[in-house]
């Protein structure tokens, strides 16, 4: 399950991240295996999609494998401040290329799903 885009919960969660989030993206081998890797990650609001960044990414597996797919997935969570276990999270699926200009991988949010991201959104 999941919806098209980024919501309103989900906008404002990507426009103003908790501190130090990092993405994991995900990507499909040649022959077929999941490559998950962590990646600093940004929302270009005017684009309405997420940045993705390191270093020389251009050049690395995780691009290799979008050139090749065209897809990837990421998932940005956490654990919300407090006691107990609070759990937040989003995870994307959709549309990615290669932007060798730009140094990172441009990823449509073509699938979505979040859960608790108010826990750690500003109101």
């Amino acid at each position: 399950m999941g919806h098209r885009g980024l919501n309103e919960m989900e906008r404002r969660f990507a426009a103003a991240p908790p501190p130090r989030a990092l993405a994991r993206i995900a990507t499909v081998t040649d022959d077929g295996q999941p490559h998950v890797v962590p990646v600093g990650w940004s929302w270009d609001d005017e684009r309405q999609l997420f940045v993705l960044g390191g270093r020389d990414v251009p050049h690395t597996v995780r691009a290799r494998h979008v050139r090749r797919r065209g897809q990837a997935a990421i998932v940005i969570d956490g654990l919300a401040d407090g006691p107990g276990w609070s759990p937040w999270g989003l995870v994307v699926n959709g549309r990615a290329r290669v932007d060798d200009g730009e140094g990172a991988i441009l990823l449509h949010p073509d699938r979505v799903r979040s859960w608790n991201l108010e826990s750690v959104t500003e109101s």
